[in-house]
């Protein structure tokens, strides 16, 4: 064995004999309010532990950094060093590493060991955000409750691309061990699930030449760095890595399951021509199978050219399915209920079964659509004749509309039946996905930084209404209510919300 193998073989079996008491000893050096809960597992060069105070839960790595080594007379003499790279990273890149897209550090500790009968010398404590799953935990979770469906498979692969794209563009940074125990997911208090890369060690600029000195794993690495064709680590070949992992987010299992994961299942793979998919995965999904069949190629040059080119090729796919089930009666806003010979009395309430959103039957009639006097001088009072000619002198003249009777929400969308959307469909509202929302604020209308439905800014509970959405967002749910049922769900237009809203009178309505 070479001292190289020796050393993370002692690294390891170092890392396996911390004890929970060895970890609360430590932790409770630097943060005597934590309590050690219990272990989340070990590596090569760390053991992971979950621990809390009163108000929070963090997650603890405990890496050994320096190991005693003794003469025959059992006397200290020298420290022999282990290297983690995650530790590196840590305490080299502190600032460069906070990103939405990593699992944040939160700080991080030497611990000098004084008993000199102590195998180890020097430990590193990473305090890191507790996220609960990893991505593989998500995967078997879901399938034994039976809410696997393409819809979350389909939003998981989205958000790991999205994941990937921000943090490339943002930083300049690659996931160079990229695979299912390093994807952790947080499911939020009122939301959906959020995705986060947990080991530091494996992260690298772009274009880096040195990847040997971040940490990798053969088995997901692309064919050109296995066999040594480049030797550099850039966005080809992350996309093929991703492209295994999307096969598991898919199939339930990696390729070629039935082999080892080491070079058996690289030499399966190279032998034949890309994977095997079953035809239940190919009819439901097959816009995605060939999304992660084109990251899967041998040559970089056939796969996509980019992070972004593969996001927007996922987000198209996406959109096409959603147009293809919801494409029906988009610009009538009814929930059409089960044909009946009578038309519902005015006022009758009916309570959607899954979220409990009510509806109340609006009957047919006609208003006049547009503003009245009191409504034009209340606006011009508020927002000054400049922004009414811009926004609101379209609503002018006012005109006669018919409409046939239809169903309406009878309250706004609250925000637990969005948090049901958001976490069945692992939905990210737009707002969440570019950092800001749009509308009303203290400092006027505008784009108001890192406020969405799950922050927008003050308190909110579960029976508030649902708020920071775009039309976008709000046609999502809509088209989401329909999935398990005859009724098809669409947003008002603008004449039917008028004509719910006045309710036969001339008051306003704003």
């Amino acid at each position: 064995m070479d001292k190289a193998k020796k050393t993370k073989t002692a690294q390891k079996s170092v890392v396996d004999e911390l004890s929970l008491a060895d970890a609360a000893r430590l932790i409770g050096h630097f943060t005597p309010g934590y309590r050690v809960v219990r272990s989340l597992g070990s590596g090569t060069y760390g053991h992971v532990f979950l621990a809390e105070d009163d108000w929070k839960r963090v997650a603890v790595k405990i890496v050994p950094l320096a190991l005693r080594s003794k003469m025959s007379s059992g006397e200290p003499v020298s420290n022999q060093e282990f290297s983690s790279l995650d530790w590196v990273q840590t305490t080299t890149n502190w600032e460069r590493l906070h990103h939405p897209s990593l699992v944040r550090v939160r700080d991080f500790f030497k611990y000098q060991e004084n008993d000199p009968n102590a195998r180890v010398a020097l430990y590193g404590l990473i305090y890191m955000d507790f996220w609960p799953w990893s991505l593989r935990e998500c995967i078997r979770n879901l399938r034994k409750e039976g809410r696997y469906t393409p819809v979350r498979q389909r939003a998981l692969l989205c958000n790991l691309a999205e994941a990937l794209h921000r943090l490339h563009k943002e930083t300049g940074l690659l996931i160079t061990d990229l695979k299912p125990d390093n994807i952790l997911l947080h499911l939020c208090a009122h939301g959906p699930l959020s995705l986060g890369f947990i080991d530091l060690g494996g992260v690298c600029r772009d274009g880096a030449a040195d990847y040997p000195r971040v940490d990798t794993t053969s088995a997901y690495l692309a064919p050109e760095i296995v066999d040594k064709k480049s030797s550099q680590m850039d966005e080809a070949a992350v996309i093929y890595s991703f492209g295994l992992i999307g096969f598991l987010i898919l199939e339930g299992h990696r390729p070629y399951h039935e082999v080892p994961f080491t070079g058996s299942f690289y030499k399966a793979f190279q032998h034949h021509s890309g994977v095997n998919w079953s035809p239940g995965v190919r009819q439901a999904l097959p816009g995605c199978v060939a999304i992660v069949e084109r990251c899967l190629r041998k040559n970089p040059r056939e796969r996509f050219t980019s992070f972004a080119a593969l996001v927007v090729a996922l987000r198209q796919e996406r959109d096409a399915s959603e147009t293809l089930l919801h494409a029906a009666n988009i610009s009538l806003v009814k929930a059409t209920l089960p044909p009946s010979e009578e038309l519902p009395v005015p006022g009758t309430i009916w309570r959607e079964p899954v979220t409990g959103l009510e509806f109340v039957w609006v009957p047919p009639g006609s208003c006049k659509m547009g503003q009245n006097k009191g409504e034009h001088n209340t606006l011009v009072k508020m927002f000054g004749d400049e922004k009414y000619a811009d926004w609101f002198a379209q609503e002018q003249p006012r005109h006669l509309v018919e409409l046939d009777g239809f169903w309406i929400g009878r309250t706004p969308v609250t925000r637990g039946q969005w948090a049901q959307f958001a976490e069945a469909c692992l939905y990210l509202s737009d707002a969440q996905k570019v950092g800001f929302a749009t509308g009303m604020g203290k400092g006027g209308w505008g784009e108001h930084k890192h406020l969405s439905w799950l922050q927008p800014g003050f308190g909110q509970e579960d029976t508030h209404p649902a708020v920071c959405l775009s039309w976008f967002d709000a046609r999502a749910f809509a088209a989401w209510l329909g999935l398990n049922s005859d009724i098809t769900y669409n947003l008002p237009t603008e004449a039917q919300w008028e004509y719910a809203c006045r309710a036969g009178t001339e008051t306003p309505f704003h």
